[in-house]
């Protein structure tokens, strides 16, 4: 009995705590790979599940093209989710990849670590920044 009460106090304070760590619209956040996080105002939700690709020139490196990488979120608004790609990849001079969904603008801002040499990073170690404005 005193087992299951603990089990249960301590599944309680862990749901508090995920609530806690929620990001605000307007506001930069970080995103680690196979992480959920959910806005402190809206019913929105945002998982990183995927990196697709990871071409960035390494910084010991000179490279022709700067590269790019590109992920694929989850994006969930109210339950309705609905899988973006973002990538770092500057169209036009405008800066890193957008997406528009609903009336939210999502902008990925940086995608960390950034390559040394030519060692493959691991998926559980890239961390995202986020930005998401509400029209």
């Amino acid at each position: 009995m005193v087992f299951g009460l603990t089990v249960i106090t301590c599944w309680s304070c862990e749901k508090d705590k995920s609530t806690a760590t929620g990001f605000q619209l307007h506001t930069p956040f970080a995103l680690q790979f196979a992480e959920t996080n959910q806005s402190t105002e809206d019913n929105i939700t945002v998982n990183f599940f995927e990196v697709l690709s990871d071409s960035r020139c390494p910084s010991e490196v000179e490279c022709f093209w700067e590269g790019e990488s590109s992920v694929k979120i989850n994006f969930s608004i109210d339950g309705s989710n609905t899988p973006l790609t973002l990538s770092t990849h500057k169209q036009m001079g405008q800066g890193p990849q957008t997406d528009t969904l609903q009336n939210y603008i999502i902008r990925l801002l940086e995608v960390s670590p950034y390559p040394v040499g030519t060692e493959q990073i691991p998926n559980e170690d890239y961390e995202i920044r986020l930005q998401i404005d509400e029209l």
